[in-house]
């Protein structure tokens, strides 16, 4: 099992930080959020700072910011694809449309994005990771791809993978079940806590609130989960995906304890599960 941070639980801090604390704490890789630092520096800066710290560049996440140098929309996970091309890179994290139909223009929109992902990427060795969408609210139990069952179902048919994160999963569906469900299909796992309280804000406020807590400062049953893993010989990612709020970001010197604390805690895990 490889320990990834992904660069969005440090946002806004640069690059150079971001790689270099994932280093002094024993990460093996980096999971790469595609922003305005890889638009201007280029897919070269992104390898000379995994180089210099000893890194590899493990998965590329689609950009979390409105626009992109496609246009934005729906256009962001060719994006994505992109800079995963470039980088060469193994695994490229995408999200599903936030539609409640497939009819929907966003949703019509998103299929032909998603075409074009694949035509970009066939024969490259880069596998999709299709992120399972937030379910922490009525409307979001609505989503074309809430149910675990039709995003596995969904991947099989389009022959790619997943990229489970836990703290997207609803209080009332175990990781451990859902993990049962896809285990041959994961590429990634995005790893974090959440206290399940069922907000209306938006999804960006629920991020940075309740929810991607560090590891065990929330609700979810994760040490059976990570010890499945183990048990199973997981040999992907296991990226961390703390919000900057829970890392305390505003203090490198904080974050850098909180990010200590996270893989303690998975340390932790390997030693029981080793006992």
């Amino acid at each position: 099992m490889l320990l990834s941070l992904s660069t969005a639980c440090l946002f806004p801090r640069s690059w150079p930080t971001i790689f270099r604390l994932a280093a002094e704490c024993g990460m093996d890789g980096i999971e790469l959020v595609v922003d305005h630092q890889l638009w201007l520096g280029g897919a070269a800066r992104a390898r000379s700072l995994a180089a210099e710290h000893g890194l590899e560049i493990l998965s590329i996440h689609q950009t979390y910011m409105p626009l992109s140098p496609s246009g934005g929309g729906t256009d962001v996970i060719i994006d994505a694809a992109k800079a995963a091309l470039a980088l060469d890179v193994p695994r490229v994290v995408i999200h599903g449309p936030f539609c409640n139909a497939w009819r929907e223009r966003t949703a019509q929109s998103w299929l032909r994005s998603f075409d074009r992902v694949q035509t970009l990427l066939a024969g490259s060795g880069i596998r999709v990771g299709l992120e399972n969408v937030g379910v922490y609210t009525d409307w979001d139990e609505q989503n074309v791809l809430a149910q675990t069952s039709v995003l596995d179902s969904f991947a099989r048919r389009h022959e790619i993978g997943i990229t489970l994160d836990v703290c997207h999963l609803s209080l009332n569906e175990s990781p451990l079940a859902a993990y049962e469900l896809m285990k041959d299909l994961l590429v990634n796992i995005h790893f974090s806590d959440q206290q399940g309280v069922r907000e209306e804000k938006n999804r960006f406020g629920r991020a940075l609130s309740t929810h991607h807590r560090m590891p065990g400062e929330g609700q979810l049953s994760l040490k059976p989960f990570v010890s499945r893993l183990l048990a199973d010989g997981y040999d992907g990612p296991l990226t961390f995906e703390v919000s900057p709020s829970s890392l305390n970001v505003w203090s490198l010197e904080r974050a850098r304890a909180r990010l200590d604390q996270a893989v303690a805690w998975i340390r932790a895990c390997q030693e029981d599960a080793s006992a």
